[in-house]
């Protein structure tokens, strides 16, 4: 079935994984009339889900997800829900259990009125505003399986979780207690019919980069060939000098373990097309704009009849075979809507300027998703074979589907506000424009970084440069291309 196991890491990557789930949730079609006429469902469903059994027997069918995240940012999240509550006994609730056999119970964090209106199964929801949505759990759909859910000890939220090493040494001392890989992540592969891969959500600029970076290289171990997407988040304050030394390591143990790796960042003011208007101080906010991204341009791997695999995907944009980072664009609304470009800028506006070259970057790879309601049905499937346009390879995607817009969603499209679903144009590329980006973001890095990991840090951020450098390809080796 070609399944994917998701990995979630990180409180903001949580944000934008539960828009995700409600979003695949929304796919699902719910109609009792065998004689129905009605068109098979666009998404393969069993992609990123699981079927299983509750407690009593009950037929379930659950994200196959792994939610890494401290105890208190799972809100009113328990980690054994209705479905299972007979499996109580069985589910850890944290990986610190206590030892003393005084045990000392906080208080339970009650579910937000959205929350309980929709377990109540309410007709009308309540609308959600930034001061209602406390908790990525606050709005998120689908039940999560016990196992799905590693809620970390409170104590590991210090001060020091703002830095890359502190994610690594999290890791590691993890790890030593129980292989996590074997642990968290062996039982959900095990029950895969055919894995296609692995999809991360993780932050790029904290200290679960650096948990991340560490998660991966077990998980390569464990999986050589495995495609591994990960779509890299990061926050409001990316370019503070600890983000940018936690973001400039990110990216350079990521990228020695990502089949494909996207950076993710909301644009500056000046850069934000004019159809989207967002908070910049909520991550509900913030992780709506990126997930709706990651969500449409993944598409492909997800749909019936003619998917694109992921490994396939990659392939596609990463044409040089070293060029595992890729840019991501999003343009909701019509045909000529701007798009917004999320690759992080880690420098100042006016060192990094678009007018710095006296030519558009070469784009390597590129592949296209485009989400709009056609009659036309040869637009409304995959291309399934790669053309070459002045040195560009690209792909693209057409589905009829649109992108919903659910009750949980905020309002940063305002001109779809009346509207349950909207148009989208997603764009991966690997253009040579991200090298200026990768060595602007080593320059600042240098300034921070300590001179025993200076030397190491710049080579491996040169290495990644010099793969998007214009001379690094010649796109002239080549006019046919298989796919």
């Amino acid at each position: 079935m070609h399944e994917v196991v998701t990995l979630q890491l990180g409180n903001l990557a949580n944000y934008a994984a539960a828009h995700f789930w409600n979003t695949q949730e929304s796919y699902f079609t719910y109609d009792d009339d065998a004689s129905s006429s009605s068109s098979p469902p666009l998404v393969d469903h069993n992609v990123h889900w699981r079927a299983g059994l509750g407690h009593d027997g009950t037929e379930t069918f659950l994200p196959r997800t792994i939610v890494y995240d401290v105890k208190s940012s799972f809100g009113s999240l328990r980690q054994v829900n209705a479905l299972y509550q007979k499996e109580s006994g069985s589910a850890s609730d944290s990986l610190w259990p206590a030892t003393s056999s005084a045990v000392l119970r906080q208080e339970p964090v009650l579910p937000s009125a959205y929350l309980q209106s929709l377990d109540d199964g309410a007709a009308e929801l309540p609308r959600l505003t930034t001061a209602h949505v406390r908790y990525w759990s606050d709005y998120l759909h689908p039940h999560l399986h016990p196992r799905s859910i590693v809620s970390l000890h409170d104590i590991l939220l210090t001060s020091e979780m703002d830095r890359f090493a502190a994610g690594s040494h999290l890791f590691s001392s993890l790890n030593a207690e129980h292989d996590l890989v074997d642990r968290d992540w062996r039982p959900f592969v095990e029950e895969c019919d055919l894995l296609q891969g692995a999809q991360v959500m993780t932050t790029l600029d904290d200290a679960w980069s650096g948990f991340s970076a560490s998660y991966l290289e077990a998980l390569r171990d464990e999986h050589p060939k495995m495609s591994i997407w990960v779509w890299a988040l990061c926050g409001a304050h990316h370019n503070r000098p600890q983000h940018v030394m936690n973001a400039a390591n990110g990216l350079s143990m990521l990228f020695d373990q990502a089949s494909m790796l996207v950076p993710l960042c909301v644009p500056d003011e000046k850069d934000m097309p004019g159809g989207i208007s967002l908070d910049r101080s909520s991550p509900w906010h913030i992780s709506a704009l990126l997930s709706t991204a990651a969500e449409c341009a993944a598409l492909p791997s997800r749909l019936r009849g003619q998917p694109v695999f992921l490994h396939d995907m990659a392939q596609s944009i990463n044409v040089a075979g070293n060029q595992a980072i890729s840019s991501l664009s999003v343009a909701p609304g019509s045909a000529d809507a701007a798009p917004a470009d999320l690759f992080p800028r880690f420098a100042p506006s006016s060192s990094v300027s678009r007018a710095k070259t006296s030519h558009l970057p070469t784009t390597f790879g590129q592949f296209t998703t485009i989400r709009q309601d056609t009659d036309d049905e040869e637009q409304a499937s995959v291309n399934a074979n790669a053309t070459r346009l002045s040195g560009t390879v690209v792909r693209r995607c057409t589905s009829k589907l649109l992108c919903p817009l659910l009750s949980s969603f905020p309002p940063i499209f305002p001109q779809f506000h009346d509207c349950s679903a909207f148009p989208v144009r997603t764009v991966l590329a690997t253009p040579s424009s991200i090298s200026t980006h990768i060595k602007s973001l080593q320059i600042q890095a240098r300034r921070y970084i300590d001179p025993q990991e200076r030397e190491t840090l710049t080579n491996s951020l040169d290495h990644i440069a010099d793969s998007y450098r214009e001379s690094s390809y010649d796109s002239n080796d080549s006019c046919d291309d298989e796919m």
